[in-house]
């Protein structure tokens, strides 16, 4: 197994020769100037991103584009890494734009780096990082990219695409995947259509957190921050409180402000 310094390293060359120049042209920035994970401020409304990542640290690693496009009362990713352990939700970080290469991984999702033929491990023979041997290294993937986050610029064009994401789904009252930002985007546009559905996603986070009380166990690490949010979620749905709920939000959008001006050169409201 890789050592993550070499990971980082390696990724950070691939990006940095392939796809830094065409990010910054489009207004991202970097997380901490690294070129590993990418951010850009909409309208001072929603928090568009770009993260490399991959889920394994052996030789040689598959290497997705992920993207997001939400509100600030959602907070973006923030870590030097592009390993990944557990992923976050849908509307935090995604991959699944169609076509963008010609084929799919074994797991259905279009990824940037395909398995077979298609790729080859970039720049250097021992490189931890797989692309695609065509001259474009990728980066015709990632310009895909750009207009689909284009057209999901406003607080409301992202719910909707969530909410499209989720749509099999909700027609199959099937919450074990919801995620609590959905659920706030939920309370946030009042969709109270789905009202049913997120109590039943809380309830099955409640009945998880139960249990761990009854075995005297630990939520892992990755799993905690969503059982948190479920338990504050959990109260609001209870002592039905939506609307004072949601009134907290501007406090969250000012924390991501904060979080951004800490780690990426993103600055509002200074000249």
């Amino acid at each position: 197994m890789a050592k993550s310094s070499e990971l980082f390293e390696h990724a950070q060359i691939y990006i940095r020769e392939v796809m830094a120049d065409r990010l910054r042209s489009e207004g991202f920035v970097s997380y901490k100037s690294e070129d590993i994970h990418w951010y850009r401020l909409v309208n001072n409304e929603v928090i568009q991103t770009i993260y490399f990542v991959t889920r394994h640290k052996n030789l040689h690693s598959f290497f997705d584009i992920c993207y997001g496009s939400h509100p600030l009362f959602i907070p973006p990713i923030f870590q030097k890494s592009p390993y990944f352990y557990a992923m976050p939700s849908y509307e935090q970080m995604n991959n699944t734009i169609p076509e963008i290469v010609p084929g799919s991984t074994p797991y259905g999702v279009q990824s940037l780096m395909l398995y077979g033929s298609y790729n080859r491990p970039y720049r250097f023979p021992d490189s931890l990082i797989m692309c695609p041997k065509d001259k474009n290294n990728g980066l015709d993937i990632l310009e895909q990219v750009f207009p689909f986050l284009d057209s999901v610029n406003t607080p409301r064009t992202c719910y909707e695409m969530h909410k499209d994401w989720r749509a099999d789904q909700i027609e199959k009252g099937d919450m074990d995947t919801f995620s609590s930002h959905f659920v706030d985007e939920v309370l946030f546009w009042e969709d109270k259509d789905l009202y049913e559905l997120c109590k039943m996603y809380i309830d099955l986070k409640m009945y998880r957190v139960a249990n761990l009380q009854k075995n005297g166990e630990q939520a892992r690490k990755s799993e905690q921050p969503e059982l948190d949010n479920c338990i504050v979620l959990n109260r609001v749905f209870r002592e039905n409180c939506q609307h004072e709920y949601v009134q907290t939000f501007p406090d969250r959008v000012q924390k991501t402000l904060e979080l951004l001006k800490k780690y990426t050169t993103i600055r509002v409201g200074e000249v």
